[in-house]
């Protein structure tokens, strides 16, 4: 069966369970009342982000639908089908299907019924498509969704990801970081030059890219995903530090996404030749800093990899995870389920 023709399936299927569905270009509208409307919209749920993601993957498909009640909508869904290693997979952006995101004040009856809707698609997707579907959720604010699948869940592992509360003062926040980082921030402080970016030229794009693929030794992603951050960049979900030496060259840069919620860590290029000293303690402490006056509360650094982790990380990805730690102050628990449809 054909990409297309999965797609169309899952398509129909959609039709079938809600009352009303449509692509995502189809309802920006309807998908921005529904962010608006709540107080629980990740950056995940960002239509840039799922745009990102989708030009990320290449071969990918946006299924993302607007979930409404008596035409009204109430909920949008991140849904993504791409060509993977293996066949057809479906998922939310780059990673296992997320919950969907309800408006505040959407009645749990209402909820619950969705939720049967959603298992309803992905049931028939999965046996119709002979593929195996993943979710990935909070154990701790998603528990209705986890009793929604409970019954057909096969498998399931737990990741860790860092968190900042960055609601107190600021001096109060940079007391719970890593110690050690406190010298090196104001060291840092010294030696470079930062700039805080809410626009995105032309320029500088071009500069973010050229820096990345010189330190990284090749093109990694499409020129599209850079001009589509960009964007993000330019409609205010997103923000660029950078950081550069006192001859004015850059040594440093970091994306960061923003939505209502919460600000995310996306990605940071720093000149290697340097990593002795504090590039990304001064852009993490930048980046606090502008994500306060925006009044955003928590901040999302990434996951913390561990080498006692049964799917072993690298030691690049449990270095970058020790480093982030040393912003965080708390730990959010997100489960991955493997569902097994008879």
């Amino acid at each position: 069966m054909t990409m297309l023709t999965r797609y169309t399936l899952l398509q129909s299927l959609a039709e079938i369970h809600f009352s009303k569905v449509g692509a995502l270009d189809l309802n920006q509208a309807d998908w921005d009342k529904v962010l608006l409307q709540s107080n629980h919209a990740s950056t995940e749920y960002l239509a840039l982000t799922i745009y990102y993601h989708n030009a990320y993957l290449l071969t990918a498909k946006n299924c993302s639908v607007v979930i409404y009640e008596n035409n009204i909508p109430v909920a949008i869904w991140p849904l993504t089908l791409y060509q993977g290693d293996n066949g057809i997979v479906l998922q939310s952006n780059c990673k296992a299907i997320i919950p969907p995101l309800f408006a505040d004040g959407t009645s749990k009856k209402t909820i619950k019924k969705i939720y049967q809707q959603c298992l309803n698609v992905l049931k028939e997707f999965s046996l119709q498509s002979n593929n195996a579907i993943k979710l990935s959720y909070s154990p701790i604010d998603d528990i209705l969704w986890q009793r929604t699948f409970s019954s057909v869940i096969k498998a399931i592992d737990y990741r860790q990801y860092l968190i900042a509360n960055i609601t107190a003062e600021l001096e109060d926040i940079k007391k719970t970081f890593r110690k050690s980082y406190r010298s090196l921030i104001n060291k840092g402080l010294k030696l470079w030059h930062s700039e805080l970016h809410t626009q995105m030229s032309d320029n500088l794009l071009q500069q973010f890219r050229a820096f990345h693929i010189q330190t990284s030794g090749k093109e990694t992603r499409p020129l599209s995903t850079w001009v589509l951050q960009q964007s993000m960049v330019n409609a205010r979900e997103a923000f660029c530090i950078t950081l550069h030496n006192e001859h004015k060259k850059l040594i440093g840069i970091a994306l960061f996404n923003i939505s209502p919620l919460e600000a995310s860590y996306s990605v940071g290029v720093y000149d290697r030749s340097l990593f002795d000293l504090p590039l990304g303690h001064v852009i993490q402490l930048k980046a606090i800093e502008h994500m306060k006056t925006l009044g955003i509360k928590r901040y999302l650094l990434g996951n913390r990899h561990h080498l006692f982790e049964q799917k072993t990380p690298t030691e690049k990805q449990n270095s970058i995870g020790f480093f982030k730690e040393g912003f965080s102050n708390s730990i959010h628990i997100e489960a991955n389920a493997l569902l097994a449809f008879d």
